[in-house]
């Protein structure tokens, strides 16, 4: 079945027509909204990957996910955030700062999507999100809450593949 665009897709016409063609939609428009972000890791440094649009290699990887069809890519960053309109390059610069400072605290995006994902119990997220609020995100943590953060950060990037 030939596919036709009636909306102009971007200039990275390749992912346009892989995505339309995993797709259920018949429209550049309608099908990037089927997708969703399912999974964000770093690639093996040895082993990058290869973006869906050809790019390669990419280290900060997407897996996009559409319920409609059942299946999955895998997206760079850098196409996830351009030309799909999700939101990953937030959750990966929270990831960077964690991992270069393990006591650094985690955004609220960042601690929402790994408690959707199941990486994190619904008290490491509300511990997460209360210390964004209020004075809070201006005091330093005490001993006790930099244990707790350096704990829930390693978890993070465990699941992200990041050392």
């Amino acid at each position: 079945m030939t596919r036709t665009l009636t909306s102009k897709p971007p200039s990275r016409f390749k992912l346009a027509e892989r995505i339309l063609e995993l797709s259920f939609a018949q429209t550049w428009d309608e099908a990037k909204r089927e997708w969703e972000l399912d999974h964000i890791y770093f690639a093996d440094p040895w082993s990058p990957g290869t973006c869906l649009c050809g790019h390669s290699p990419i280290v900060e990887q997407c897996e996009l996910f559409n319920s409609l069809t059942g299946e999955t890519v895998t997206v760079g960053n850098h196409c996830v955030a351009r030309f799909l309109d999700l939101r990953s390059e937030g959750l990966f610069r929270a990831i960077r700062r964690v991992a270069a400072d393990h006591e650094r605290r985690l955004s609220v995006a960042a601690a929402e999507f790994a408690w959707k994902k199941g990486w994190l119990t619904e008290w490491d997220r509300i511990f997460c999100v209360s210390l964004h609020r209020g004075r809070k995100r201006t005091r330093s943590l005490s001993p006790r809450q930099a244990e707790i953060m350096v704990r829930i950060n390693k978890t993070i990037l465990r699941h992200v593949g990041h050392s």
